[in-house]
């Protein structure tokens, strides 16, 4: 029986006030792994989404600790690691807390100047945080670990970036640090999903996108054998059915995903695989014998950042794409019946000589590329048409201060800006209130998204099998109010999203 001596505690923020679930924490089993390989570390991953108490739970664990650990998106994460942060912090000042995750990785300075951090992880954190670990655990210098920012005795260093590295050179992610019970959802495709993730990076240089910020524009994906060994033993282990990956981009090698596909259907494993992100630059290009692949393997729909529909916001933001791209995938997609998720934004920096555009121009133009694709017949579900957030280091975010907008200066300051909200002057509040009705009630109750969750449940007794079908009734109600309200553009008196909205809380209370 292996003994743990040495205790590391790792912690997943909440994602929203209102969050009750986040995924599965890949990012904190991804830089668990190497120490966990190397054996005699008891390591502890807290999420928020399905820990109640969890706070409480890190303030037991952590005591006698090496280090606490948090990952963080923008935004509420922040604001719930902060939380966390403070109190361990007031109770056990001689814990190291390391931060990393996507937003310490952008705004390094801003997170290391904060007094509820120590040491901020930059990038690729394998085996970055396992150098850490090291160090504390002997009391050594960081003064040598590479993608680092750290204090001592008051003052802040900033180490060399560390350099990209294959990630066929990690060991799988150690699953059993969790309890993957508290992370096996319902989906659209499956009664059984999980997520994956087999690359990160990406090649590409879109302007609003904080990637090349952190990855610079490179990509690693694991060999189609990796890939295909962890979807064997996820299906073995867990008994899943359906798998929602989490790449940025995981079509960037043709050759790579038809390998993956042939695995897929030569281990003849019974998978529902959606919401795979793709560019629609890439695949409209791919073989037709690929395309039957990826169809017969079990992809059920391709999650595309389309961005816009007008022309001018493309090239714009550098997205190396065509409107009629986007309408071409669709038909593609048609074709296969695999179905296509689309990424929306609106609100762009309205740069004078460069960008000016309308706000209800480039709404109109969007809206008209929906109702082309809508005509093709394919299976169209919308995940989000997002409020443009402007990241330090893109080139919008350099255009966004030009004409005057106000970044957040301090890791708090980041930790109150709100995803999706208005944080900038040239969008306003009438079209940040239409993008929220549109994402809560009118996109997914157009599209197959609720209902073909609610469908996927299991349920036993008398009045589960009740609750459901009504609750599939009235999904079916509100498809046919929500496509009436987006063909006749009639957005007014929203009450089915309020009532959504009720009902969406009462099933986040059960």
């Amino acid at each position: 029986m292996k003994k743990y001596i040495k205790k590391i505690v790792l912690f997943s923020p909440k994602p929203a006030s209102n969050a009750f679930f986040d995924g599965v924490p890949i990012s904190l089993l991804a830089i668990s792994r190497l120490l966990d390989a190397e054996g005699g570390y008891d390591i502890r991953i807290v999420s928020a989404g399905p820990a109640n108490n969890y706070a409480q739970t890190i303030l037991e664990l952590v005591d006698g600790a090496i280090c606490l650990g948090i990952s963080s998106m923008t935004g509420y994460q922040i604001q719930d690691g902060l939380s966390v942060a403070r109190a361990v912090r007031e109770k056990y000042s001689n814990i190291p807390i390391v931060w990393g995750g996507w937003h310490p990785s952008i705004c390094p300075d801003q997170t290391i100047g904060n007094s509820n951090v120590d040491i901020v992880a930059r990038g690729q954190g394998e085996r970055t945080f396992t150098e850490i670990v090291h160090r504390l655990e002997n009391h050594l210098p960081l003064n040598n670990v590479a993608g680092i920012s750290y204090k001592r005795n008051g003052k802040i260093y900033r180490n060399p970036d560390r350099l990209f590295e294959d990630i066929n050179n990690f060991p799988p992610l150690p699953y059993h640090l969790i309890d993957m019970e508290n992370y096996v959802r319902v989906s659209e495709f499956g009664s059984r999903t999980i997520d994956y993730i087999s690359s990160i990076g990406c090649p590409h240089r879109c302007a609003f996108c904080s990637d090349r910020m952190v990855n610079k524009g490179r990509w690693s994906g694991l060999s189609p054998k990796r890939v295909i060994d962890d979807l064997k033993f996820l299906v073995a282990k867990y008994d899943i059915n359906a798998v929602f990956f989490q790449d940025s981009n995981l079509f960037v090698d043709e050759e790579r995903v038809k390998k993956i596909c042939q695995g897929i259907i030569k281990n003849k494993l019974s998978l529902k695989l959606g919401q795979l992100d793709a560019r629609t630059s890439q695949l409209i290009h791919y073989n037709k014998d690929t395309w039957k692949l990826m169809k017969e393997s079990g992809v059920v729909s391709l999650l595309v950042g389309a961005e816009s529909g007008s022309q001018r916001v493309l090239d714009y933001i550098q997205k190396d794409a065509r409107v009629e791209d986007t309408v071409e995938m669709a038909k593609i997609c048609k074709s296969y019946d695999i179905g296509i998720v689309l990424s929306l934004m609106l609100g762009l920096p309205r740069a004078k000589g460069k960008f000016n555009q309308s706000v209800e121009e480039e709404f109109e133009q969007t809206a008209l590329m929906i109702d082309k694709i809508i005509a093709t017949g394919v299976d169209l579900n919308i995940c989000g048409w997002f409020v443009y957030t402007p990241y330090p280091g893109t080139p919008l975010y350099e255009e966004s201060i030009k004409i005057g907008w106000r970044s957040p200066t301090t890791l708090e300051g980041w930790a109150r800006f709100s995803l999706g909200g208005k944080n900038t002057p040239w969008i306003t509040k009438k079209y940040v209130d239409l993008l929220e009705q549109l994402g809560r009630y009118i996109f997914p109750c157009m599209g197959t998204t609720y209902i073909r969750a609610w469908e996927n449940r299991r349920k036993t007794t008398f009045f589960q099998i009740l609750y459901k079908y009504f609750a599939i009734l009235v999904l079916k109600i509100l498809h046919k109010t929500a496509s009436f309200r987006w063909k006749h553009r009639f957005f007014s008196l929203p009450i089915e999203n309020q009532l959504l909205k009720f009902y969406s809380d009462r099933i986040k209370k059960h």
